[in-house]
């Protein structure tokens, strides 16, 4: 049988939060889904607990790959998916036990409607430590449809909060030569035929900041979002579709979101030396990111 929904998963080096993770998953209100856990090539006891989780419940399917990237884990997934429906997380988040079925019903009424051809949802989110705890810092979150316009412009969301069908990502993939915000990048390429993603006011999931792990994230966030930025300007039509320096008044907003995400990794200095750098840098200009 076809199952509802595909739950994709790489992991690396993820001892200490897959199986918090995994069994966010196995206890889901929706029953009816598939579980593809990608191992990404870790050196620690990850793939032994993978087998064992796989033991527990034949829901989950293992795959393993050298350490090639989660975009390419991702694909991996992508290939042998069977759901109607896909979703993702990563081994180091937590979804609600109502997080499928809340994805899931109101993907269905979208498509029901009918008010566009194809749909994604996406819901909201809580930052948390280490220990799943919410933080004290939390973003705001504006319950509006997104195309690509919203996207390319700084409205977007983490990859643990969306769901579509399975046919609508249809070929598609990540791009496995991106260092970072392959996700966004993936929005964009749906969003640029037709793909409208409708919000669904309600906390989903946990994003756990893990102290120590953003220095590498945010160095690297910067180069893939000037990337995928311009990519998206492009499919936008050009500069022209970004007037009054939209695009540059987004990389200085993108840059003291990460410093405020570092600060609650507890990466101090990292965060320090990114907000100082969205407050006197000259971002890129709308015509300079798409030459």
């Amino acid at each position: 049988m076809t199952p509802r929904v595909s739950v994709i998963m790489p992991a690396h080096n993820a001892q200490r939060t897959l199986r918090e993770a995994v069994e966010s998953v196995r206890a889901q209100t929706l029953r009816d889904w598939e579980l593809i856990l990608v191992d990404d090539g870790s050196t620690d006891a990850t793939p032994a607990i993978l087998r064992e989780l796989a033991s527990l419940d034949r829901r989950i399917t293992l795959l393993f790959q050298s350490n090639r990237g989660p975009a390419t884990a991702r694909n991996r997934a992508l290939d042998i998916a069977r759901g109607e429906t896909v979703a993702f997380l990563d081994s180091d988040d937590w979804w609600f036990p109502d997080a499928l079925q809340t994805l899931s019903d109101a993907l269905k009424v979208h498509a029901q409607a009918g008010v566009h051809a194809h749909a994604g949802v996406y819901a909201h989110f809580e930052f948390a430590d280490d220990s799943l705890r919410p933080t004290l810092l939390q973003n705001d979150f504006h319950a509006r449809p997104l195309g690509l316009r919203d996207l390319v412009l700084g409205d977007h969301f983490p990859i643990m909060t969306w769901m579509v069908a399975r046919q609508t990502v249809g070929a598609r993939r990540f791009d496995e030569s991106l260092r970072s915000w392959e996700d966004l990048d993936l929005y964009q390429q749906l969003a640029s035929e037709g793909v409208v993603f409708q919000p669904v006011d309600r906390v989903i999931a946990r994003y756990r900041m893990r102290p120590g792990s953003a220095s590498r994230h945010w160095r690297n966030a910067h180069e893939g979002q000037t990337e995928v930025l311009r990519r998206g300007l492009r499919l936008l039509g050009g500069p022209s579709a970004a007037p009054h320096d939209d695009a540059a008044a987004m990389q200085r907003r993108t840059g003291l979101a990460h410093a405020a995400m570092a600060h609650l990794a507890g990466d101090e200095g990292e965060s320090r030396r990114l907000a100082a750098e969205a407050l006197r840098g000259k971002p890129a200009t709308a015509s300079e990111m798409v030459c």
